[in-house]
């Protein structure tokens, strides 16, 4: 009987080990003839060294103020990052033409453009031919990370007018849950937080060091590599479904709503004072979203109903919850005197015949036109009201915010 079970036990393992050289065979020849995904991500330190084991073509590096931004000097046959980690061609920022800077995360910075000339920054550049539209949005970017993006660095390109276009992440990026001092940049944080501790608890813990090389190890492997990446999948989906059965609405209390709203309406009015006070313009203009697309065409109908990272039921909560947290933010930038536009209230938005997105929250190539063109008139009554100021103290008001031409 022992026999029976060692050889059973030593056939198992074998055939085990085959299958498992069988697939990583396959998978290493497969892997070769499937196309790398243009806006994978990778991480490296300020000098460009790598520190993430994912592989990816837009790079991103750690930074000492915004815990990461575009790594300078990148290109591929979709993207051109300049030596200023700005989006676009190289020494634009130097161009004489005065300057609007387009703040943001991935929906301000173009992802899933198939070209530096299908983002928005770039197709506002065409409409205002007076200005320098720089594009310096950084994936993944939240309300925080703008606003020292734009004091520490962007801010010295003296630009005229200053465009925050967001607002989804900073309401997206709080699930799963964050306490309220944890509002306002990414989670990117924390994911380098839990490599420290890892760090250390290498060094203190033969049984963490083991587990590590394991780790190491089987990273080298597309079929473990696979399975780790299943597996996070499974866990995420699983967290969300269990927050959703705790808390359909998505935000487990309206104190915490009002935090997030809080902390990014804050965010805003500090940007709008230093915008200001450095002699610029400053707009929020509110990125539009699936959910808030009441004529949608069957192929939008079907990415809402796919959802974003794993989480199937987004339709189920999350589109409600930002139009609440729209709701609430507007009256608090206009009490502070903060410019606003909503994409989302335009006609143009509501209303087009075409598939304007690519996923819940990025839009594409026709998506990313009617937004320039939402966009447009509005910068350009600013720009001309900045330019009256300055040879007319008193000047009208600025416009009330929320007129959109053509608005519902």
């Amino acid at each position: 009987m022992r026999k029976k079970l060692l050889l059973a036990t030593v056939v198992s393992v074998v055939t085990f080990v085959i299958a498992m050289i069988a697939a990583e065979v396959y998978l290493r020849h497969r892997s070769t003839t499937i196309p790398v995904y243009p806006y994978a991500l990778e991480f490296y330190t300020h000098d460009g060294r790598k520190v993430s084991t994912v592989v990816g073509s837009l790079k991103l590096s750690l930074d000492p103020f915004t815990i990461y931004r575009n790594l300078p000097s990148q290109h591929t046959s979709t993207f051109t990052i300049n030596s200023k980690g700005l989006r676009g061609e190289e020494g634009v920022e130097r161009d004489s033409a005065p300057k609007i800077i387009f703040l943001g995360g991935s929906s301000a910075f173009g992802l899933g453009a198939r070209t530096d000339q299908e983002t928005i920054p770039y197709l506002l550049e065409q409409s205002i031919k007076s200005h320098r539209v720089l594009n310096a949005g950084v994936v993944g970017f939240l309300s925080g990370q703008e606003l020292t993006y734009l004091v520490t660095q962007l801010i010295d390109y003296r630009p005229a007018v200053v465009v925050a276009y967001d607002g989804w992440n900073d309401l997206f990026d709080t699930i799963p849950q964050r306490s309220a001092n944890e509002l306002g940049f990414n989670n990117t944080f924390f994911v380098l937080e839990d490599q420290l501790v890892l760090n250390y608890q290498t060094q203190v813990s033969p049984y963490e060091s083991l587990s590590r090389l394991i780790d190491a190890t089987s990273a080298k492997s597309l079929v473990c590599t696979r399975f780790a990446q299943a597996l996070r999948a499974y866990r995420y989906r699983k967290a969300v479904a269990a927050q959703l059965a705790a808390d359909p609405s998505g935000i487990k209390n309206k104190a915490l709503l009002n935090s997030v709203v809080e902390n990014y309406v804050g965010n805003l009015r500090k940007m709008s004072l230093f915008s200001r006070a450095s002699g610029a313009e400053f707009i929020v203009v509110f990125q539009p979203e699936l959910g808030q697309r009441l004529s949608r065409t069957s192929e939008e109908q079907e990415l809402l109903n796919l959802g974003i990272g794993g989480n199937n039921r987004y339709q189920d909560q999350f589109p409600a919850l930002y139009g609440e947290f729209l709701a609430i933010a507007k009256p608090l930038l206009t009490r502070d005197g903060v410019e606003w536009i909503d994409v989302n209230e335009s006609m143009a938005f509501q209303k087009s015949p075409d598939s304007l997105f690519a996923d819940v929250v990025h839009t594409n190539r026709r998506g990313n036109e009617i937004v320039s063109e939402i966009i447009s008139p509005r910068l350009q009554i600013l720009l001309n009201y900045r330019n009256r100021v300055a040879s007319e103290p008193q000047s009208p008001p600025r416009i009330s915010n929320g007129s959109i031409p053509g608005s519902k």
